[in-house]
């Protein structure tokens, strides 16, 4: 089995944020294609990539290059040296920025990989000039010191998430799970203390990003980037009092900052976050969301839509920052901006217009739409919900409102604790019906699509949603999902570790309930999710089409 703990694809696709990100001049963007090495390291390469390193580990050492580091993989571990070179984005050019480096990754890593991290070591010499790698005292007779290396743990390659991707692994529960870490390393980093502008940041990352698309016109056509980047900045100077009011609020921290699929290993059938930027931590001191962006716009841009959206609608589930959404769009362009702007410095044309069309699109007004999904429990309305989201709006697709995820949330217990017949009392459905409308207007005036998905078995309640956009001209589109009573009950009697408490039960009551007039469109769940999902999409996007 192969195991690595290599760079990602990009080898560092955040570099193009530096100087920081505005001051780079056309000059620097094109040396950013080369390495440049300050210092001959190749002993200390063929040191590592000696028979007498690998020899206690009884294999052969794999050797990972990448335009900042070198790493060597022997047995179940991976060793990593800084390259020693200078660009205008990082600089490991003498022994003790390299070490600095080091020490540095191994603090930002250790925050959410703390058991790959294992430590940083010295290289020296014996005296009969062979090279060791001490993991003694460091301090000891620095002036000895050859190189610096960080020991990490080995791990299985196949387990990094964007080659299980390629091969279609990524199952909700998993993504679930990464929305969750995600979220957890966000809330466990301290806010940003005062001193910091948010929105010059910002535009500084916009302007290094136009420096580097002026540098490769032949790739992006001149008209059109500085539109893109006039757009950007746009967004910016719109929402200058929510860039101040997200940093009052301690939404700018020290994140991750190359939040990316291959930054990501399942060790364990858990998701672990690792190479965080370590060179600069500026570039890491961003806003959670544009952290949290970087991996939506690497799933969306392979056409993992599902994935994205589904990854986008827990973490707001676990954070309720909802105040984001307005600056999403831009997060997602800007991410795709830098990684077009990278894939162009390596040379790889389509890849580097493909990013660009992806920012162009990312900025691209969409109206929002607006889904309300009923029926009784065991008709499918969470699945096809969860179907509709990807599709829905503007990318990563509309947001996912399920009144059983609202219930437990205002009584404040984990979505799969089952409640007692008093939390479905009709005050306290009142209450969750009344908090999904609110969440559904509010998201629906942010500018995003919204999907609602519920029983809605009291006509005034369905009634009531069908005004929810009134005021904003948005038409509710209101589905009813129907199946016969043994259906419905073979259905929620298979249901494990779900948020709905329904039982068969509680269907055959449901089933005796009067409904009232039911004026919403209505629908036979007998086919799967997704076929009923795209007659839906057909007939609102026929509907927009004839607007």
């Amino acid at each position: 089995m192969k195991f690595s703990a290599s760079h990602s694809r990009d080898e560092r696709s955040n570099y193009a944020h530096s100087a920081v990100a505005g001051n780079a001049s056309r000059k620097a963007c094109g040396e950013l294609k080369n390495t440049h090495r300050m210092e001959d390291q190749s002993e200390v390469e063929e040191f590592l990539a000696s028979t007498a390193f690998c020899q206690p580990w009884g294999s052969d050492v794999e050797r990972i290059d990448t335009h900042a580091a070198v790493v060597f993989l022997v047995g179940d571990r991976a060793y990593k040296i800084k390259r020693a070179v200078k660009y205008p984005y990082l600089d490991f050019s003498t022994l003790p920025r390299r070490h600095a480096a080091c020490l540095h990754e191994l603090e930002v890593n250790r925050r959410t990989a703390p058991a790959l991290y294992l430590g940083v070591w010295a290289i020296r010499r014996r005296a009969n000039g062979q090279l060791y790698i001490d993991r003694g005292d460091a301090d000891q007779d620095p002036s000895a010191v050859v190189e610096w290396v960080i020991e990490m743990i080995r791990f299985d390659r196949e387990k990094m998430l964007d080659r299980m991707v390629a091969r279609h692994e990524l199952n909700d529960a998993l993504l679930k799970d990464l929305a969750e870490a995600i979220a957890a390393f966000h809330g466990s980093v301290d806010p940003l203390a005062t001193g910091f502008d948010n929105a010059k940041s910002f535009r500084a990352i916009i302007h290094g990003n136009d420096l580097a698309f002026d540098e490769y016109q032949s790739l992006f056509p001149r008209e059109q980037s500085l539109d893109l980047t006039a757009k950007s900045l746009a967004v910016v100077e719109a929402h200058a009092s929510l860039f101040a009011e997200r940093q009052e609020r301690g939404k700018v921290r020290h994140c991750h900052g190359d939040l990316h699929l291959a930054n990501i290993v399942i060790i364990d059938q858990k998701p672990v976050l690792f190479d965080a930027i370590e060179f600069d931590d500026r570039i890491a001191t961003v806003d959670v969301f544009y952290d949290l962006a970087f991996l939506i716009m690497d799933l969306w841009e392979r056409g993992c839509r599902r994935e994205a959206n589904v990854v986008f609608n827990r973490y707001l589930a676990i954070t309720g920052d909802y105040s984001a959404l307005p600056l999403l769009p831009l997060f997602l362009s800007v991410r795709a901006s830098v990684r077009a702007k990278v894939s162009a410095a390596q040379g790889r044309s389509e890849e580097a217009t493909t990013y660009f069309c992806h920012a162009v699109r990312f900025l691209t007004r969409v109206q929002p739409t607006c889904i309300a999904v009923g029926g009784l429990s065991g008709s499918g309305k969470s699945c096809l919900a969860r179907a509709l989201a990807p599709e829905l709006g503007a990318a990563p697709g509309a947001i996912h409102l399920n009144s059983d995820v609202i219930r437990k949330e205002l009584i404040g217990v984990a979505e799969t604790q089952r409640l007692p017949r008093s939390a479905y009392s009709e005050w306290a459905s009142a209450q969750v019906y009344e908090v999904l409308e609110k969440r559904a207007r509010d998201i629906l005036k942010l500018g995003c699509s919204v999907v609602v998905d519920a029983v809605f078995s009291v006509q005034a309640k369905r009634r009531s949603f069908e005004t929810v956009a009134s005021d904003m001209s948005i038409r509710p589109w209101c589905f009813w999902l129907s199946a016969p009573g043994d259906v419905l009950k073979s259905r929620v009697a298979v249901r494990r570790n779900d948020v709905s408490d329904a039982t068969q039960k509680i269907v055959e009551l449901q089933l005796g309930y009067n409904l009232g007039e039911v004026s919403w469109q209505r629908i036979e769940s007998n086919a799967e999710p997704d076929i009923l999902a795209r007659r839906i999409l057909d007939s609102v996007r026929n509907d927009h089409c004839g607007a």
